[in-house]
């Protein structure tokens, strides 16, 4: 047996050769735990030479372990994973940073086919070996993908059948496979008197257009490129003429053509336009409306008869007239104008001064008039009398004043409070009942001010809770805690209203403490008068009592005295017999 230091080791080498055992023990173990992980997991040395890989990777890209182990990662598989992006991520990425995560890459394998994994590595300087996790997520892809699809299907379909404008799909041969609401209602026939006939068969094409049509759809399937897109007519099933431009695309399941998408606007509303063009200058000439056109210098060029009316010029007079002489504001006039010129437009409200030099508020609407190439002709005015909107407005105001001076100085209490109970406003007789001025009362709730006892607050609420959807209430009677504390019997008759787009509750509180008084008077008196009914009845008993006992007697002298009679006839009788 050699002694200590006959094998030529150098001092320590035991240890170190201990700890060897134990890094190969640990990385063992640390192995076994590798092939428990799911997921494919590969560790590389700092050459990327192969170390070990897990079960899952052998399975999953289907490779040899002998063929694997000491080799670099690169030439895996007949060099299969010699990726690009690998290659960046473990040769420029890494060596930067110790760790990249969820980069993904697609890739193509001779064996097992294209995937999509996701690639996370950590970098182990201690032990120079780097970490490389594969997540296969081709499947997940796959399912991703075709949910995209089919999200977009029914999204193109939700598409074609809201559009506005009408939607059919031909096939090759040109019969209809589908087709929209928005076509149903144009052509106004049900979709199954559509769907399946060929389009130049369609009831609503006249016979002399449809082989127009049919040539338009043939140069499309032919693969020209169309113009402009064509008009059509057609007519309704309800016999109502109707006039559209047509677009017409063609539909591709891969690189082969399907068949054809039609887009058919209606442009109906265009033509009856164009009709309305004709009658525009009779409209214009009557309308209620003021109408003129000036030149660019405000020389009048043309004013309606609306004009003439209003104003009191005649058509020719108007011609020899400025539109500042038309305002009574020369100053607002010139400002108008260069407004007009240098925006295009202007609209608001204005001061006129007719023939009469009588001066009246209207509405103006002034507008730049532009030829086909954007430059400025003239000017446009369209000019509305509003006096009696004027008026309706003072009136208005007249009616607010009155109503103000009615809420006011109401008797009773009257307020205005938020949904919340925060008071708005109060007139006079609301500030008498409460003890608070006004601006005691804005701003701060009836909880805060403690108007009411505490028992009352949950109906106070509750009744608050019904106004804010929209119901009245009362009358409901509380009692009222006036500033000191004294207590004041109250009937409420709450309204949601709302003013300016607020909802708010205007509330009424009618102050019953006379009623009570009155009404406790007359329940005093009740009280009285029902023991004087209760004294005259018991009276009234004993009368009838007495009564009773008197016509008692009366009837007995009465029957006594008939006895009595009967018995002097009989003695009578009885003697002259005798």
């Amino acid at each position: 047996m050699d002694g200590p230091g006959k094998s030529g080791e150098k001092p320590g080498s035991i240890a170190d050769h201990m700890k060897e055992i134990i890094a190969n023990e640990a990385r063992g173990y640390a192995e076994r735990i590798v092939d428990t992980v799911r997921e494919p997991l590969i560790v590389l040395d700092a050459d990327l030479k192969v170390i070990s890989a897990n079960k899952s990777f052998y399975r999953t890209f289907k490779v040899d372990p002998r063929k694997t182990q000491g080799r670099f990662i690169y030439d895996l598989g007949n060099r299969q994973w010699n990726i690009p992006e690998l290659r960046l991520l473990l040769e420029k990425i890494l060596p930067r940073k110790k760790t990249f995560e969820n980069f993904e890459i697609e890739h193509d394998f001779e064996a097992i086919g294209k995937k999509t994994m996701v690639l996370n590595a950590r970098r182990l300087d201690t032990v120079q070996m780097i970490l490389l996790a594969i997540e296969d997520i081709t499947e997940r892809k796959k399912f991703e993908e075709a949910e995209l699809i089919r999200v977009a299907a029914e999204r193109y379909r939700d598409v074609f059948e809201l559009a506005p404008d009408g939607m059919i799909t031909a096939d090759m041969k040109g019969v209809i496979t589908s087709c929209n609401a928005a076509f149903v209602k144009l052509m106004g026939y049900p979709k199954d008197e559509i769907v399946g006939k060929h389009f130049s068969k369609l009831p609503t094409f006249s016979a002399k257009d449809r082989p127009e049509y049919a040539k338009i759809v043939s140069s499309v399937l032919r693969g020209e490129k169309p113009g402009a897109p064509p008009e059509i007519t057609w007519t309704r099933k309800d016999g109502s003429p109707c006039f559209g431009d047509i677009s017409l695309s063609l539909m591709k399941k891969g690189q082969s053509v399907s068949g054809i998408q039609a887009i058919v606007r209606d442009i109906t509303w265009r033509k009856k336009a164009e009709e309305g063009i004709r009658l525009f200058s009779y409209a214009v000439a009557s309308a209620f409306d003021c109408f003129f056109l000036a030149d660019l210098k405000g020389n009048i060029t043309y004013a309606n008869e609306s004009a003439c009316t209003t104003f009191g010029y005649t058509a020719e007079e108007f011609l020899k007239l400025n539109i500042h002489h038309l305002d009574a504001d020369q100053k607002a006039t010139k400002e108008i104008m260069q407004d007009v010129q240098a925006n295009g437009n202007w609209s608001g409200e204005v001061i006129n001064i007719k023939k009469n030099k009588e001066n009246f508020p209207c509405i103006l609407s002034a507008f730049i008039i532009k030829d086909e190439k954007g430059n400025p002709k003239g000017a446009m005015g369209i000019l509305r009398d509003i006096t009696e909107r004027k008026q309706a407005e003072e009136s208005l105001k007249t009616s607010e004043k009155r109503f103000r001076m009615i809420f006011e100085y109401a008797p009773d209490a009257y307020y205005l409070n938020d949904m919340r109970g925060n008071f708005i406003d109060g007139n006079i007789a609301a500030e008498e009942l409460t003890g608070y001025k006004r601006d005691e009362l804005v701003g701060k709730s009836f909880l805060k001010l403690k108007l009411l006892p505490a028992g009352q607050i949950p109906r106070a609420a509750a009744l608050l809770a019904r106004n804010a959807v929209g119901h009245s209430t009362g009358p409901d009677e509380f009692k009222l805690l006036r500033r000191g504390g004294t207590e004041v019997p109250v009937e409420i008759r709450t309204y949601p209203v709302e003013i300016e787009g607020k909802k708010i509750v205007l509330g009424i509180a009618h102050d019953i403490t006379a009623s009570k008084r009155l009404e406790e008077d007359a329940n005093r008196r009740s009280e009285d008068l029902a023991k004087s009914n209760e004294e005259l009845a018991r009276k009234a008993e004993e009368f009838e009592r007495f009564n009773r006992l008197s016509v008692g007697r009366e009837l007995k002298m009465i029957e006594l005295k008939k006895r009595i009679a009967e018995l002097e006839e009989g003695l009578r009788r009885g003697g002259g017999n005798e």
